[in-house]
């Protein structure tokens, strides 16, 4: 009886600790930036544009006249890009525009396995859709996330108040630190993509990654034909210190070319803010400084991508 009581009560103090995790400040957050449905998305009649991505994406989009759709997550593959528009392809109109949204390091992803990256799915696709689909790692990621929170539980305990990075609305890093925090994001990909350097590094290595990715933005294309979508792809703005980091000669090997020729093929129109002038030296238009955009950073690239969409054609009614 000792035993049970013991076993009863670890029980009810792990399904308090779970349900206060859930409800805390953090793990909100962390929801909002995953840009997970927290309910069923509306969609519209008068949806113009659908655009996927990853984390560069979930930040670059806010449709503030509700004339879009954002299936953006973060983090995100070109997979689960693919995932996420077919499965909700019955509510997507003809001629809706479609902004496949290329972050740098896209190509040489093949696709995210830890949980705490899938998660977000095992909320909004069925189980044919999600890799390698687990009834376990469902029951962890819907009902139980503390078990996969690691030393992030903690908030479960210490639930103070967080802000939402989407709600920044300029820089909240130091002119000092922005170096820095491009340095930063250009070691993670190095570590994750094993590269020297970000300027004239060996990629061959990620060749096999390169033609699976390739594979998949065909079949983004074909999809796109079929349903009548009017397909876009877009490289997203980024900031001085942020570009200073790369080569073209590398950024040719590593990212432009495993698209450029797939979009002169099929006539897809390719929108490249990425060395923007209006981006370059105004770092409160990204909320880290360097390339995730803020508030401020979102409504200036909303207006730059939708006059440009309707300067080629692409935007149906009055200019934006």
């Amino acid at each position: 009886m000792i035993v049970l009581g013991i076993l009863c009560l670890i029980i009810m103090v792990f399904m308090l600790l779970n349900y206060r995790y859930k409800n805390s400040f953090y793990y909100q957050n962390l929801v909002e930036f995953e840009n997970r449905p927290v309910r069923k998305i509306y969609w519209s009649d008068k949806i113009k544009m659908v655009n996927l991505g990853s984390v560069h994406a979930r930040f670059a989009f806010q449709y503030f006249k509700n004339e879009g759709v954002s299936l953006a997550r973060a983090p995100q593959s070109l997979y689960y890009d693919i995932q996420l528009l077919e499965n909700y392809s019955k509510h997507i109109p003809r001629d809706t525009i479609v902004v496949a949204f290329f972050p740098i390091g896209l190509f040489a992803l093949k696709n995210y396995t830890s949980l705490n990256q899938i998660a977000k799915y095992y909320y909004e696709l069925p189980k044919d859709r999600i890799e390698k689909y687990s009834l376990l790692k469902y029951i962890i990621a819907v009902k139980y996330p503390i078990l996969y929170a690691g030393k992030k539980a903690i908030y479960s305990i210490v639930n103070r108040k967080i802000d939402s990075e989407w709600s920044y609305q300029n820089c909240v890093v130091s002119e000092d630190r922005l170096k820095k925090i491009a340095q930063e994001h250009c070691d993670v990909w190095k570590k994750q993509f094993q590269l020297e350097n970000l300027t004239d590094a060996d990629t061959t290595h990620l060749i096999p990654c390169f033609e699976y990715n390739r594979k998949l933005l065909e079949r983004l294309v074909d999809k796109c034909k079929a349903q009548g979508w009017k397909l876009v792809f877009v490289t997203g703005p980024m900031a001085r210190q942020m570009n200073e980091m790369f080569s073209e000669k590398f950024l040719h090997n590593f990212y432009y070319s495993n698209f450029r020729d797939i979009a002169e093929k099929n006539n897809v129109l390719h929108l490249d803010y990425r060395l923007d002038d209006t981006f370059q030296d105004d770092n409160n238009l990204f909320w880290n400084g360097v390339d995730w955009l803020s508030e401020t950073g979102r409504r200036v690239f909303m207006e730059k991508l939708e006059n440009d969409l309707y300067k080629n054609g692409y935007w149906k009614g009055d200019q934006p």
